[in-house]
């Protein structure tokens, strides 16, 4: 004979589990991990901008899409420049206590005569911290020869700007020079008229 099973009662022992619907949290694993991959690429992006803006070996040219757009007025600048034959040589001297320096520009005309009442403004940078640049006026201390000094702090390569300007007369060069602490006569030679 058949066995007959009582329906009338809920089985608790060894029932069958019906369909629950699932954990809250389940439901919210998917999109909760998709909010923090998201999350963490913001973080970095914007760690990795802090980083890039505030190191200051890293730099960019200042104004360099409008030099671009100028190309031609600058290179007719530089042309300028070269046909109106001065030179420029400079030092750049630091102080034993490398805290800070001395930039003195020498600048000679076409026939090498002292180029003096010129108005000389210098921009300075350290190559390894091109971020950090120091625009200057040399003053004038003997006929042709400016002298600036620079709050400098490193030994090692650095760029000097030149633009001199007397009346009508403009000229612009690039040196660059090696500076030491403590060193008395580290010159410049001139890299390119700029």
């Amino acid at each position: 004979m058949s066995e007959r099973v009582d329906t009338s009662q809920p089985r608790t022992a060894g029932a069958t589990r019906t369909a629950q619907p699932p954990a809250r949290w389940r439901t919210m694993l998917w999109p909760g991990v998709i909010i923090a991959v998201l999350l963490a690429s913001a973080g970095s992006n914007i760690a990795m901008m802090f980083v890039a803006n505030s190191d200051p070996s890293f730099a960019v040219e200042p104004d360099y899409y409008r030099k671009a757009v100028t190309w031609d007025a600058r290179m007719s600048e530089v042309q300028s420049s070269l046909q109106l034959g001065w030179t420029a040589e400079g030092t750049l001297s630091l102080d034993a206590a490398g805290d800070s320096g001395t930039i003195t520009i020498d600048v000679r005309d076409r026939e090498g005569s002292a180029v003096s009442g010129a108005g000389v403004h210098l921009i300075a940078l350290f190559n390894a911290r091109a971020a950090e640049r120091f625009p200057l006026v040399a003053v004038e201390q003997s006929p042709g020869c400016y002298v600036a000094r620079l709050p400098a702090r490193y030994a090692g390569e650095w760029e000097v700007r030149v633009a001199a300007i007397r009346q009508s007369d403009e000229f612009h060069a690039i040196l660059r020079t090696t500076a030491a602490i403590g060193s008395s006569d580290v010159c410049a030679t001139i890299v390119s008229p700029a």
